[in-house]
């Protein structure tokens, strides 16, 4: 059973905590699509995005600022979590997460062709082994109904026209 206990915001991100205090729940807002790098080596990867779909990449900035305010501000330590990418998209946010150590990803996008891009981007990085992520094509409230699977970090990006946002709230609690 998950539970949450505390939400707090502010202009660029939600953040939730569990019971326990330690898990938490991300829920960015980006600006601007920008095709980012991730931390293996940085400057050198760049995410391809799907034209033709509703995925706006979160910002390398803000990537990085919800990172470095896990690690060094909330002392979360990222190594071996189960993460959870609901609406992944480009899978910038899970990708940035397996590349800082989490040790697996589990990426949900219900768009076909994104899904084709995400797994192109996943590939594209040889430190990612196939261990390390599955990708489910499906609508994140429908996965989130039938998953048994606990996640230790959960980031939920949907697309600015989403109105499931509370069904989500309700499936993650």
């Amino acid at each position: 059973q998950k539970m949450i206990d505390h939400i707090t915001g502010g202009s660029e991100f939600l953040y939730v905590t569990s019971s326990n205090g330690s898990t938490p729940y991300i829920n960015t807002y980006s600006g601007q699509p920008m095709i980012g790098t991730v931390c293996f080596d940085p400057g050198s990867q760049k995410l391809k995005v799907y034209d033709g779909g509703e995925v706006r990449p979160t910002t390398d900035q803000l990537r990085q600022s919800i990172f470095n305010i896990l690690i060094n501000r909330m002392y979360v330590d990222l190594d071996g979590l189960l993460t959870l990418d609901l609406y992944a998209g480009s899978g910038g946010l899970g990708i940035e997460a397996l590349s800082r150590g989490v040790g697996f990803c589990a990426f949900v996008e219900r768009d076909h062709k994104t899904v084709k891009v995400l797994e192109q981007n996943i590939k594209s990085i040889d430190q990612i082994s196939n261990e390390m992520y599955k990708i489910f094509t499906q609508d994140c409230v429908s996965y989130l109904n039938q998953c048994t699977q606990s996640f230790d970090m959960v980031f939920c990006d949907p697309p600015y026209k989403a109105q499931n946002a509370p069904d989500i709230l309700k499936s993650l609690a």
